[in-house]
C-alpha cells in the first residue's frame, strides 16, 4: 500500500497531445522530429511559447509519453551530426494494470498526489483538503462518502431508483451511452486509466454491482475525468459530462430527501402516488406563498428559515417559503382566514386521504414490485411488465413535479417563489 505524497505524472495531458499530433506530423514527413521543428510546430500551431514547450517536453519525456534518442542527421546542414530525435510512445490498445490512475480526480491534472488505499483514485493533497499527516493509510474522499452507506437501502430500492436515476441521464445525454469507435480516439489509454461512460454504468446496475447510491455518483464522476483528461475541461464533450453529472446528483439529493417521494413520483403506479405513506413520514403543514391563502403541503426539508414544501393538489408543486409562512397542520382552519376554492378543497381532500394512508402505513403499490428490464438491440431498456408507468408517459417528469411554483398552478399570476437558500460553507 502507497503512503504519503507520490509523484505520478506530471506533463500536462493537453499539451501531451499537441505533442503527439506534431511529432506524428514531422514524422510523416520523413523528417527527424527534433526540438527545433517541435517548438516552431507548437508556437505555429498551438501558440505555445518555447520555454512552455520545453517544459512540458521534458515533462513528457519523464513521464514516458514521450521518447528521446539520439539519431544522426542524414541530409542537409546536420548529415553526420548528432541529434535529439523524439518519439510518440507506443499506443496502448487496453486499460493500464497499474495500480493508480495518474491524474487528480478533482481537478483532473497531474503533479504530486495522494494514493486512495481503496481504490485507484489520486489527489492532490490540496484537492483532497489534506495538508499533512502523510504517514497513514489515505482513503479518498469518494470512497469516505460511501464507506458507511452499505445496507442504507434495500437491494431491490436501490436498483429500482439507479435504474430511474440512469434514465433521465440517457434522455439528456445520448451521447455518453454510445459505444465509442477507439480509432477516432488515437492513444486513448495512455491518457485514460479507466474509460467509463453511460453503457458501463448500465452494465454495472444489469449486474448489481453498485452497493450504494454514492458508487454510481463516483462513477459519473469519472465520465467527468475521463473527458476532460483527454479532450480537454473547455471542450463540447467536457460540458456534457458536466451536465449530466449535475442532472445525476440532482436526482441523488432527491433521493437523499426522500427515497419513497423520488420513487413513487417517478413509478407513478396509480393516481393516489402522492398520497401513500413515507419512511419517515414527512412533517404536514399549513403553507402560503405570497399572495396566495394556506394550502396544504409535505415539508421536504428545512434550511436557513426557509421550508421547501410540496403542496397537496392537482399537480403537486413545490416551493421554498420562509419557516413564518408555515402554520402546524392542526391548526384551526377558522383562524387562518381560508376562502376554499375548488383546487383547494381538493387539496384538503388529499391530505385528509394522505392522513388515512398514514395511519394504516400504506406505502402504495410503488414498492411492492421489482424493477424488470430487457434491452433491445441497441441497448435501450425495455418494459417487460406493466409495473411501472413512466413519467413522460405520466404526462409530468420528476424535474416538473419538483419545480418551484404556486399551488393554483393554472392561475396566470402565480407568484415567483423564492430562491432555494445556499447551503453553508
Amino acid at each position: 500500500m502507497v503512503h504519503g505524497v507520490v509523484k505520478r505524472r506530471q506533463a500536462d495531458p493537453q499539451v501531451v497531445l499537441q505533442l503527439w499530433d506534431i511529432i506524428t506530423s514531422i514524422r510523416a514527413g520523413k523528417q527527424v522530429a527534433n526540438y527545433d521543428r517541435i517548438e516552431r510546430y507548437m508556437q505555429r500551431k498551438h501558440n505555445v511559447n518555447p520555454k512552455d514547450t520545453q517544459k512540458q517536453l521534458t515533462l513528457a519525456v519523464k513521464d514516458e509519453l514521450v521518447v528521446k534518442e539520439t539519431s544522426l542527421g542524414k541530409k542537409g546542414a546536420r548529415a553526420g551530426l548528432e541529434q535529439d530525435g523524439y518519439w510518440c510512445m507506443e499506443e496502448a490498445t487496453e486499460e493500464s494494470e497499474d495500480t493508480h490512475d495518474w491524474y487528480c480526480f478533482e481537478c483532473h491534472k497531474p503533479g504530486d498526489v495522494l494514493c486512495c488505499g481503496s481504490c485507484y483514485k489520486v489527489y492532490h493533497p490540496a484537492c483532497a483538503g489534506k495538508e499533512d499527516d502523510f504517514t497513514d493509510a489515505w482513503t479518498c474522499p469518494m470512497c469516505e462518502a460511501h464507506k458507511d452507506k452499505f445496507g442504507s437501502l434495500k437491494k431491490i430500492e436501490l436498483y429500482q431508483l439507479l435504474t430511474h436515476v440512469l434514465s433521465r441521464m440517457k434522455d439528456k445525454a445520448r451521447d455518453l451511452y454510445k459505444v465509442p469507435n477507439m480509432k477516432e480516439l488515437p492513444n486513448y489509454y495512455n491518457l485514460v486509466y479507466r474509460r467509463v461512460d453511460l453503457r458501463t454504468i448500465m452494465e454495472k446496475i444489469d449486474n448489481e454491482t453498485y452497493r450504494s447510491l454514492e458508487e454510481m455518483e463516483a462513477d459519473t464522476k469519472m465520465i467527468v475525468h475521463c473527458s476532460v483528461v483527454y479532450h480537454g475541461p473547455e471542450s463540447d464533450r467536457a460540458e456534457l459530462c458536466r451536465l449530466t453529472l449535475a442532472d445525476c446528483e440532482y436526482d441523488l439529493a432527491e433521493i437523499r430527501l426522500c427515497k419513497d417521494c423520488y420513487l413513487m413520483s417517478n413509478n407513478r403506479a396509480d393516481q393516489d402516488w402522492f398520497l401513500y405513506a413515507c419512511d419517515p413520514n414527512h412533517e404536514l403543514v399549513w403553507a402560503q406563498l405570497r399572495g396566495f391563502g394556506y394550502w396544504p403541503a409535505k415539508v421536504l426539508q428545512r434550511s436557513e428559515g426557509q421550508v421547501d414544501v410540496r403542496f397537496f393538489g392537482s399537480r403537486h408543486q413545490r416551493a421554498w417559503i420562509p419557516d413564518s409562512n408555515t402554520k402546524p397542520i392542526d391548526t384551526n382552519i377558522k383562524k387562518m382566514n381560508i376562502k376554499p376554492t375548488p383546487g383547494w378543497r381538493n387539496a384538503k381532500k388529499e391530505l385528509e386521504r394522505h392522513q388515512g394512508y398514514v395511519k394504516e402505513g400504506n406505502k402504495g403499490s410503488g414498492h411492492k414490485r421489482g424493477t424488470k428490464r430487457r434491452r433491445d438491440s441497441n441497448g435501450d431498456e425495455e418494459s417487460q411488465e406493466d409495473d411501472f408507468v413512466s413519467s413522460t408517459d405520466a404526462g409530468q417528469d420528476h424535474s416538473i413535479s419538483t419545480s418551484q411554483a404556486s399551488p393554483e398552478a393554472h392561475t396566470e399570476d402565480a407568484p415567483t417563489p423564492l430562491p432555494t437558500p445556499s447551503k453553508k460553507s
